[in-house]
């Protein structure tokens, strides 16, 4: 079992690879766009907050989960994803991230 973390550095440090370099990856990913947010373990994983919590994310055995909170979810409604981005079985959006560029990603390219 997993010690408890005290920052998010040290709840990703507990990973192996190749989860440590994703882990690290989506830390960066979400600093990147919210420079203002504030890191927090929240429910044992790493979170981001401003005014109320943004995201959380955490590491598995086998995949790792993004969790957004409500009010990322209600602006993505203005954003058209793209049908081969949707799972109607598992009823997730799949997010492809490899090899587009932040810019892209705003712009929903």
């Amino acid at each position: 079992m997993m010690n408890k973390p005290t920052d998010i550095l040290a709840y990703i440090d507990q990973f192996e690879e190749p989860h440590h370099t994703k882990l690290l990856e989506i830390r960066s990913i979400i600093l990147d766009f919210l420079p203002e947010a504030s890191e927090v373990i929240s429910y044992g994983m790493p979170a981001y907050k401003s005014k109320q919590m943004i995201c959380y994310f955490a590491g598995f055995k086998k995949h790792i989960g993004f969790y957004p909170t409500s009010k990322p979810i209600e602006q993505l409604e203005c954003v058209k994803i793209p049908e081969s981005e949707l799972s109607y079985k598992t009823k997730m959006i799949k997010f492809k991230f490899y090899g587009r560029r932040k810019e892209e990603i705003r712009q929903g390219v």
